[in-house]
């Protein structure tokens, strides 16, 4: 008989999914702690870390519910896992001449490639679509929480904003200065991986009105304004994207179906026309030429095309997904109307909320924030540069 290449034990594919964790490769983590849990269901290391690098705030449930359970039980296998799967590089054994045996081992060797395969799938599952588990207390008190401190920031960020427009703009400030430190502070000592992804990404917010309110740019032209701003949060933005991991095609920066992008910006027309007459703008030029219109157009589609856009429905709509679920789409949206209250009457941040929801949407089904970051420059350069001279 020929041998078989050597076995690899629960224990060891854990380690390595631990390691993998500690270095922020969460995908290769999750796999390897998906093939751990195929063939040790009651390995309470892999359940643990599959909550933790969960693709969606349903997965992580699911699975902090069966490492619960576990616990619960009393009925966890500890870090010896007497289980083995096949590891990368295998050598034949001999092969046990016992009918069960044979086929328990068999049914082991086929283990993997089912756990490789389900990985695979998981892996390619978009954010967006989180997986329907059955529903359990455990689960529901982990969404509770996840929601009651959401729905906390929202509104913190919601009375900041009041305040500031409203009341005294130095108390706002101060709250918005104090909102932050609690975001950067809650966000550095949470364990859970998307939390702290969640309470980062939110921290951008507070971090834009502070530099909305506080850059000494008084006197100077609006469109500077804007390019400051926006240099500052590109900057805080990156910064954001490493701390959480969220980058690259987690929170929709490719190119995937860019014909179909390109025609989906050209929406922002439209959606300019609407902007235009529920806030009526004033114009960031003196007069409409194409001297005076091409640099700040150039700078509002960038600004808050672009950037925006990566801020709001990259960043801050992926980390609320994962965090809360399919709701995580309202969640986005609200925050970002939420964030409109000093730039038009009631009616614009209505349009705002449901522009957010559109957005959002698109983002989430076509996986790329170009076509929203199109429309979202171009219905800016409507309202601000085109239509005051037009209309």
């Amino acid at each position: 008989m020929g041998s078989k290449e050597p076995l690899w034990t629960a224990e060891q594919l854990v380690s390595a999914a631990q390691e993998a964790l500690n270095h922020n490769r969460l995908e290769v983590a999750r796999r390897l702690a998906l093939a751990a849990s195929k063939v040790a269901p009651k390995s309470l290391s892999a359940w643990l870390i599959l909550g933790h690098t969960a693709a969606s705030s349903e997965d992580a449930d699911y699975s902090f519910g069966r490492a619960l359970g576990l616990i619960a039980s009393d009925d966890q296998v500890g870090p010896l896992v007497t289980s083995r799967i096949p590891g990368p590089s295998r050598a034949e054994t001999p092969e046990s001449t016992e009918p069960g045996r044979s086929q328990s081992r068999q049914r082991s060797a086929e283990a993997p490639s089912r756990a490789a395969d389900e990985a695979k799938g998981e892996a390619g599952r978009s954010l967006a679509q989180p997986v329907r588990r059955p529903i359990s207390v455990a689960h529901v008190a982990i969404r509770a929480r996840a929601w009651l401190f959401a729905l906390d920031y929202f509104l913190a960020l919601a009375a900041a904003e009041a305040i500031t427009l409203l009341v005294e703009p130095r108390v706002g400030l101060s709250l918005y200065g104090f909102i932050l430190l609690i975001l950067l502070l809650h966000g550095s000592v949470s364990t859970d991986a998307r939390s702290r992804r969640f309470f980062i990404s939110l921290s951008l917010l507070p971090l834009l009105r502070l530099l909305n309110l506080t850059l000494p740019m008084s006197g100077r032209p609006d469109i500077e304004w804007y390019l400051v701003t926006g240099a500052l949060l590109s900057l805080a933005t990156a910064t954001a994207m490493r701390v959480t991991g969220l980058r690259g095609m987690r929170i929709g920066l490719t190119l995937r179906a860019w014909p179909v992008q390109v025609l989906l910006g050209g929406s922002g027309l439209g959606l300019g026309v609407l902007g235009y007459f529920a806030q009526r703008p004033q114009p960031l030029s003196a007069q409409m030429s194409f001297h005076t219109s091409v640099v700040p157009g150039l700078i509002l589609l960038l600004v808050t095309g672009f950037i925006e856009e990566v801020v709001f429905r990259g960043l801050i709509l992926q980390a609320a997904v994962e965090r809360l679920g399919r709701f995580g789409l309202v969640y986005a949206a609200a925050v970002y109307a939420a964030m409109q209250f000093a730039y038009g009457p009631a009616l614009h941040v209505v349009l705002v909320f449901f522009v957010g929801l559109i957005f959002g949407r698109i983002v989430m089904r076509t996986g790329s924030v170009l076509g929203v970051s199109l429309a979202h420059g171009l219905m800016n350069i409507c309202m601000s540069l085109l239509l005051p001279f037009l209309l």
